[in-house]
Formats: C-alpha cells, structure tokens, sequence
C-alpha cells in the first residue's frame, strides 16, 4: 500500500515577492509480507532532480546496496521558495530556494536530522509553449564521490 501525502501554499509576502512552502511524506506499508525487497524499484521512492531536491543528481538520494540507488520505502522531502519578478511582461520569474529530504530503507530508518540539505537559485518562465525552469542547487553538505551542484532544466507543467 502507497501512500504519498503532499501539501504546498504560497505567501504572498511584501512588493512582488511571493514565498512557497511545500511539504511531502511518503510510506509504503508491505502487506502480508515483512521483507521490503518484496518491493520493486519502481515503486520505491527515490529523491535527486528538479522536483525535490534541486543540488542532487536525478534519484540519486536514498538507500544504497553494494553501490546502486535501491530507493525507500518512506520519504520526507521540505521546501521553502521565495519568487519575484525578473521580467513582468513576459511572466518571467527568478526563485532562490531551499530544499531538505532523504528516502529511508524502512519507516524506523526515517530521521528528520538525516535529511540532505541544498540550496539555490533559478529562473522560471511562462513561455508562449509552456512553462520552462532553469535551476542551479547547490547541495550543502556533499558526500565522496557527489558533485557540490547541478543545473537543472524541465518543460512542462510542475506537479
């Protein structure tokens, strides 16, 4: 059974700056098994990219074994926005950011202060195809082996 819970509100705070919360939790509950291989990899979670946490690599955040992303079975994932006008006319805007989460093998694995941390900045435009971000993360605390930033780019909606 997956459940993912997801909430995000928007602040509008003072001139044309407007700040974003968003919070995410997610659990998969095995049933009638108590062995979290049971579950394949497509359906573990995995966090890294442009819709979580922006300064790591695509799912690439989460439990390892012998080396390789294996995901988890829950995950917490927080962020905190703030967005302003770069240019108004076209509905182009700048956002700095700060994003906290990791996936955990199991939910007694789950520890809020084993989060991996980044921070960063972007521009995000309403173009006449659609929506277009551009992101830089910078990841706060990387580990051997991780880069200490990633560009980011996506087309489309952002869910």
């Amino acid at each position: 059974l997956k459940t993912e819970v997801k909430h995000g509100i928007f602040i509008p705070l003072f001139w044309k700056l407007v700040g974003y919360v968003r919070g995410e939790f997610g659990y998969i509950n095995i049933l009638g098994k108590d062995d979290n291989r049971s579950v394949p990899l497509y359906d573990r979670f995995f966090l890294g990219g442009i819709n979580s946490l922006r300064g790591f690599k695509w799912a690439t955040v989460g439990p390892q074994e012998n080396g390789y992303d294996i995901g988890g079975l829950t995950y917490g994932l927080g962020t905190v926005e703030v967005l302003f006008p770069v240019v108004e006319s076209i509905g182009m805007r700048g956002v700095v950011f700060v994003d906290a989460g990791n996936a955990f093998r199991t939910m007694k694995d789950f520890r809020i202060g084993d989060f991996r941390t980044d921070a960063g900045c972007g521009i995000r435009w309403q173009s006449p195809l659609g929506p277009l971000r551009v992101e830089w993360g910078y990841n706060l605390d990387p580990e051997p082996g991780e880069s200490k930033y990633q560009f980011q780019f996506s087309a489309g909606a952002f869910f």
